[in-house]
């Protein structure tokens, strides 16, 4: 059984107001793809944003990590499991653990 791959997005931001209420988000955000415990790509993007009384800058960064999500999974042929939060997979890190065939399987049926 070949091994799977699975794509783990994680973004950032940041934002200024300026007098009269205009405020810049800045927002990035990259999916790595990992395939046999090893990075195989990545996918990153960079959004911009300017607005009158811009508020929630920080779904402007998630919805880039959805986008960044999706191309990973149109680019790179065996992903089988998309993790949207980068937190998550640093407790099981691809380099750390070396799965078996068995645990692959389980995991990826969660």
């Amino acid at each position: 059984m070949e091994m799977p791959s699975f794509a783990v997005a994680d973004g950032s931001g940041s934002s200024s107001t300026f007098r009269g209420g205009v405020r810049v988000a800045v927002v990035r955000a990259i999916a790595n793809i990992y395939r046999c415990n090893g990075l195989v790509g990545s996918v990153c993007d960079v959004d911009v944003r300017v607005g009158h009384r811009l508020r929630r800058a920080s779904l402007y960064m998630r919805a880039l990590e959805f986008k960044c999500l999706k191309k990973a999974l149109e680019d790179y042929e065996g992903v089988s499991m998309a993790l949207c939060d980068g937190d998550l997979y640093l407790t099981i890190h691809p380099v750390l653990v070396r799965f078996t065939a068995q645990e692959v399987e389980a995991y990826v049926e969660i």
